[in-house]
């Protein structure tokens, strides 16, 4: 029941052909990008996480200046978000088509 890969985070539509997730874990990877990278990751980890999924990133990390997509769980001890719905992101990534 649970999937680990890995997933070039600059591909967005690689990331369409694993469908929607349920959890992710980002865990200290943001903090070498600049703010154009993290906003971009947020927007793809938003486009993909299921509406009551949750997004994990390090203690070192924060989504405050980059994306207004996610709002911060209250869970201690850990860093966590859960996606605030956007109709026009939601729709430009939908689940993966099979043909």
């Amino acid at each position: 029941m649970v999937r680990f890969d890995r997933l070039n985070l600059k591909d967005a539509h690689a990331a369409r052909r694993y469908g929607t997730f349920d959890i992710i874990f980002c865990r200290n990877v943001m903090i070498y990008f600049d703010d154009a990278m993290k906003s971009h990751c947020a927007s793809v980890f938003n486009n993909q996480l299921a509406a009551d999924g949750t997004l994990f990133i390090g203690h070192s990390e924060t989504l405050r200046h980059v994306s207004a997509q996610f709002a911060p769980l209250p869970l201690a001890e850990s860093f966590a978000y859960t996606p605030v719905p956007t109709p026009a992101a939601r729709s430009s990534f939908s689940e993966p088509r099979h043909v």
